[in-house]
């Protein structure tokens, strides 16, 4: 077998196989073979910061938008190939806080899964989000989110009767 560069060409590879036995006569047969060469994937994703920070107001409807996270993926950058990166939130066992957020695995969107986010039970989330490339072998990066949540004027004063002389009625 001979072994040659091929550079940074990548594709399919047509080769013809013959094998012939030593009799007489010679008989042969051939099988045509396509080779597929791909790039390897040298380069795991990146998060462009290693925490991302975003807030967002109490009470907020399911599916509001609260921020972006972004990766990207040296590899992608030969265009060769479909360098996909998947974003996911990593479950945590603190009470499935991670469940408040939902994340767009496609895009990295963060954003509200439900609308039960009260700032005077919780003020902030945290958590960790993952990007995986789509290459063999995968490859994979991690990230903080920091989400702060704004309070806002939405529960009602309430008022404790007193009599005159201010002990409690």
């Amino acid at each position: 077998m001979q072994d040659f560069n091929m550079g940074n060409w990548v594709g399919p590879l047509s080769v013809t196989v013959v094998g012939q036995d030593g009799g007489s006569p010679i008989l042969s047969t051939s099988i045509d073979l396509q080779i597929s060469i791909v790039e390897p994937n040298e380069h795991a994703p990146v998060f462009t910061a290693d925490i991302f920070r975003f807030s967002v107001d109490e009470n907020s409807s399911p599916g509001n938008l609260v921020g972006v996270v972004i990766a990207t993926d040296e590899d992608s950058k030969t265009g060769q190939g479909s360098h996909r990166l998947r974003y996911s939130i990593i479950p945590q066992d603190q009470q499935n806080k991670e469940l408040m957020f939902d994340i767009d695995p496609e895009n990295g969107q963060v954003t509200v899964k439900n609308g039960n986010i009260d700032f005077e039970t919780q003020e902030i989330f945290t958590f960790q989000v993952q990007v995986v490339d789509s290459d063999v072998p995968s490859l994979s990066a991690t990230a903080s989110v920091i989400i702060e949540v704004t309070d806002l004027n939405d529960n009602i004063p309430f008022l404790r009767p007193r009599s005159v002389d201010g002990t409690q009625v």
